[in-house]
């Protein structure tokens, strides 16, 4: 499929805390030859940036219309949670569940190769199931987060072992097993575990939203890197039992300067900005998720006032606020003037966040924002309010990157607070080590070959992983009987004298594996020695055919006289057992290849007779080996390479060793949980080396 252009569907929640990640990500993948379809709802849509114009070929924005609501449940025109109070979110999500019938009626239409999907929309498993889709779940979060909540991620996890109060996510979880402060203070714990753990009008927890997003998923791509994360990165793989790739962290793509703003506000405030001394100003922003209350938007002000710091604050317009004035404390705009800038709406973040004079960033510790802000190098002042950024907070703690401002058991906090936590990361001599680490900080998250590279193998697991086709086995009946019993799908679910009707119904997928193969256009198929129908589907789509055997060198080549004969179309040379029982002709080397007379006449039968199917064996193996351009053997020269050039030589066509493929390392005792085996691995345990058969 090198050549084939793959195309990736995005699905994420209507957050832009979510549909921002998610947007960098297509650019991303737009930019290595995907095609992306990008699916939200058009007020969502507009609000997003315009993709490159070398990608817009590449990049299809997807308007499905979100369902209308009572009203008073959801108000119109909301399409995200920035547009509602967080006490309508679960509204939100109803009208979202209600996208699962357009959204599948385009997964249907598109047959696209990947959907990428968030963690709200639990019903795209069972879509991309039912259409042979494959999933990646990507999270937003840092893998900290998802390292927090660890097993309660599982579908299968027994809910009686489900945290069941604020007070159990206080403390460090069991199944960290490394030194961690990830915990949510009391005042946190409330709110995380109201809006993941307990019951909303959309009748599904968060929680278990999650779980089956990851549960329908073969893989869980995190916007991380193993250079900030690597030990949390690990864990989560080893929890969750299936891949989990680092993309790398995303950085934003290079801001536009200040020569594409307009706005003349903007620009006299980045000309104030080249006026001050380098690292010298604090840029305070909370984004537009988290709904500051009067009392902590006004201490926040009186703290940067008491700092004496200088800052430019780009805060959006609270809801209470009756004007910009009633917005910020009488007279806290004169009293700050010329040290102190507050614009209130929109704000070219990354513009001021890559300034030479901002040096320190106070904000909510949101993940987007971490990334945004450390590739620049700035001192974090955090203030952690919803969802993942107190685990954020902590971490960043941890690290020595970050101060994190005091706070009461009641969660508020005081200008003082404000006021301590900027000076130490500004200017106080105990913050000098925070304000080096941040600038060491910058070389990771600002290298772009870095995560590049991570990205890139995020790219390569796209590309090479196998999309499992399901192919329903058509059932068999003959006058009412049943000739192949319901469920049997395998050689081991039947007796022996069955297995030429598994044959017929094996040979009846030759239709739906012919529009398998137009749709998909592959590359190469590797085929068994069964479906000798493969033939004319590979010709007719020009792909190309490799037989692989399951079977060692030397059992081909004994067979192969045979197969030659019938690849040639003279006649069948073996009538009787009795062929099987003398060595080849014509070997060169010492060999004692044949069958016993008993073993014969079962093979004869097997191999060489007609069967209830229409096709004997041999014609089967024949007209595949015919068909294909090369064979492959799963067999090694070292062990049986005399027979690896015989098969060569009497095919005409390559024969590849591919070798042994032993099994993976088995897993070790330590998973086996039965208890009879634990007892018998205890036996052997007690005996001498070497002494058991």
């Amino acid at each position: 499929m090198e050549n084939q252009v793959l195309h990736v569907v995005m699905l994420p929640w209507s957050a832009f805390g979510h549909m921002m990640p998610f947007y960098q990500l297509s650019i991303a993948l737009a930019k290595s030859g995907f095609k992306v379809s990008f699916v939200s709802t058009p007020k969502n849509i507009q609000r997003l940036p315009k993709p490159p114009p070398d990608l817009s070929t590449l990049i299809n924005f997807v308007e499905l219309q979100l369902p209308t609501l009572d009203n008073q449940l959801l108000p119109d025109g909301a399409e995200a949670t920035v547009d509602i109070p967080s006490d309508k979110i679960q509204y939100l999500k109803i009208a979202y569940d209600l996208l699962k019938q357009p959204f599948e009626q385009f997964v249907v239409s598109q047959s696209p190769d990947w959907i990428v999907t968030d963690a709200i929309s639990t019903w795209v498993g069972k879509i991309a199931q039912q259409n042979n889709v494959s999933v990646v779940h990507f999270s937003v979060f840092s893998s900290t987060t998802y390292a927090f909540f660890g097993p309660e991620l599982l579908v299968d996890y027994d809910k009686e072992k489900m945290r069941s109060s604020p007070e159990s996510l206080t403390s460090v979880p069991e199944w960290v097993d490394f030194q961690s402060s990830l915990v949510f203070r009391s005042f946190e714990a409330k709110n995380v575990y109201a809006g993941f753990y307990e019951s909303n009008a959309s009748g599904m927890i968060d929680v278990d939203r999650v779980a089956y997003a990851i549960h329908g998923s073969q893989a869980v791509a995190v916007r991380s890197c193993p250079e900030y994360e690597g030990e949390y990165l690990n864990l989560l793989e080893k929890i969750f039992g299936k891949p989990v790739i680092p993309v790398g962290l995303l950085p934003p793509e290079n801001h536009k300067g200040r020569d594409q703003i307009t706005d003349e506000s903007w620009i006299s405030i980045f000309q104030w900005l080249d006026e001050q001394e380098p690292r010298s100003v604090v840029f305070v922003g909370f984004g537009s998720e988290c709904k500051l209350t009067k009392d902590q938007v006004y201490e926040m002000a009186h703290g940067l006032e008491l700092s004496g710091l200088i800052f430019l604050w780009a805060l959006g317009k609270p809801a209470w606020a009756a004007d910009d004035v009633d917005a910020l404390p009488s007279g806290f705009v004169e009293r700050t003037r010329g040290r102190g800038v507050v614009s209130i709406g929109w704000a070219p973040q990354l513009e001021i966040l890559g300034h030479l004079s901002i040096g320190g960033s106070l904000f909510h510790s949101g993940w987007g924002s971490v990334i945004e802000t450390l590739q620049f190098g700035h001192c974090l002042v955090v203030l952690p309010f919803i969802n993942d950024q107190p685990l954020n907070a902590r971490i960043l703690v941890d690290k020595g990157l970050a101060v994190e401002v005091e706070r009461r058991e009641d969660g508020s906090f005081t200008r003082d607070d404000i006021a301590k936590a900027l000076r130490i990361a500004m200017v106080s001599e105990d913050g000098e080590k925070l304000r080096v680490q941040a600038r060491e900080a910058s070389v990771i998250f600002k290298d772009r070959k870095l995560h590049q590279h991570y990205f890139d193998r995020f790219v390569d697991y796209l590309k090479l992983n196998v999309v499992k086709k399901e192919l329903p086995l058509p059932t068999l009946h003959n006058n009412h009987q049943v000739l192949l019993p319901e469920g049997a799908e395998a050689t081991v679910d039947i007796p022996f004298d069955k297995i030429q009707y598994l044959k017929i119904a094996y040979d009846l997928l030759e239709h739906p594996f012919t529009q398998f193969v137009a749709k998909r256009i592959p590359d190469w198929i590797i085929v068994d020695a069964m479906r000798h129908w493969v033939d004319n589907i590979a010709q007719e789509y020009h792909v190309p055919l490799i037989n692989f055997s399951v079977f060692p060198a030397a059992a081909c080549t004994f067979f192969t006289s045979v197969l030659v004969v019938r690849i040639s179309k003279r006649k069948q040379s073996i009538t009787s057992p009795d062929r099987l029982t003398s060595a080849l002709e014509g070997v060169d080397f010492p060999s004692s290849l044949a069958y016993r007379s008993f073993d014969a006449v079962g093979v004869y039968n097997g191999f060489f007779k007609c069967n209830g199917s229409g096709v004997s064996d041999v014609e089967r193996v024949a007209k595949t080996f015919n068909a294909c351009q090369a064979v492959a053997v799963r067999s090694c020269p070292e062990y049986e390479g005399e027979y690896l050039n015989l098969l060569e030589k009497l095919i005409g066509k390559p024969v590849i060793p591919v070798g042994l493929l032993a099994p993976e390392n088995h897993r070790g005792r330590d998973q086996i949980t039965d208890e009879s085996w634990i007892r018998i691995f205890q036996w052997l345990d007690e005996q001498k080396p070497r002494s058991v058969v």
